[in-house]
């Protein structure tokens, strides 16, 4: 109840704190953590399906050089395989950035 007379404010309840408030915690409170990019199976699956691109680029060049004899299409082979090298190399180094900033 609060007298005419009192002007003080009402005090306000301290804010819990939450999971991103805390300075050095992350993940779930049960102390588990997250797993890290590395162990993730996400990140296994990606890494499969990207050197399995390359390695269909690669293939792909080999075969429309050498038993079908087009040109056009070894080129295309070979730029696959560039490309998914590239996509690799990136998901590779940068992939897992987010752990080497903390």
């Amino acid at each position: 109840m609060t007298l005419p007379g009192d002007t003080r404010p009402a005090a306000a309840p301290e804010p819990v704190p939450t999971r991103a408030s805390r300075p050095g915690k992350s993940g779930p409170a049960d102390g588990t953590g997250r797993q890290k990019p590395r162990r993730d199976p996400l990140y296994f699956v990606v890494i499969v399906l990207l050197c399995a691109d390359v390695l269909f680029g690669l293939g792909l060049a080999v075969f429309a050089e050498e038993v079908i004899s087009f040109r056009p299409m070894a080129v295309m082979g070979v730029g696959l395989a560039a490309l998914g090298f590239g996509i690799l190399a990136y998901f590779v180094l940068f992939g897992s950035g987010s752990d080497r900033k903390r």
